[in-house]
C-alpha cells in the first residue's frame, strides 16, 4: 500500500526531492495527452481553456512554451492567513494550484492541522527507513 502524500512528505523529512508536482509550490508542466491527442499542463486541468497543442502535430517545446502554458502556470493562487506562521510552510510552499484549493481556505489549512498532528510520526519512519 502506498499513499503519496505520506511518502512525499517522508522524503521532505529526509531532505529529498519531493515526486508530487504539487508539493513543489509550483505549477510544472506535466504534459498529459488524451485521447485526442490534445495535451494539456496537468491531469487535473485538462480543460479547452488549458490546451498547450495536439501531440500529433506540436513539438514538445513550442508546447512547453506556448502562451496557454505560461498562462496557466502564471495563474495566481489563494492567500491563506495560516501560511504566516505555519512551520510547515517550507514543505507545502502553499502548494500548486489545485492543491491550494483542495488543503485551505483564506483562514483554515487543513494541511498544516494534518502535519501538526502527524509530521513527527511521519518523520521517525522515514528515519527508520532510511536506515536500513
Amino acid at each position: 500500500m502506498s499513499i503519496w502524500l505520506f511518502e512525499n512528505i517522508m522524503q521532505m523529512a529526509l531532505g529529498q526531492f519531493p515526486s508530487q508536482c504539487g508539493m513543489l509550490g509550483r505549477c510544472a508542466p506535466q504534459f498529459v495527452v488524451e485521447s485526442d491527442g490534445s495535451v494539456y499542463p496537468c491531469d487535473f486541468y485538462a480543460l479547452d481553456e488549458h490546451r498547450v497543442g495536439d501531440i500529433r502535430n506540436d513539438d514538445l517545446e513550442a508546447m512547453a512554451t506556448c502562451e496557454a502554458m505560461h498562462a496557466f502556470l502564471r495563474e495566481p493562487r489563494r492567500a491563506c492567513s495560516q501560511c504566516a506562521d505555519c512551520p510547515f510552510e517550507g514543505m507545502c510552499h502553499r502548494n500548486c494550484k489545485r492543491l491550494n484549493i483542495a488543503y485551505y481556505d483564506e483562514g483554515y489549512c487543513g494541511l498544516r492541522e494534518f502535519l501538526e498532528y502527524a509530521y513527527p510520526g511521519l518523520q521517525r519512519v522515514a528515519r527508520m527507513f532510511a536506515r536500513r
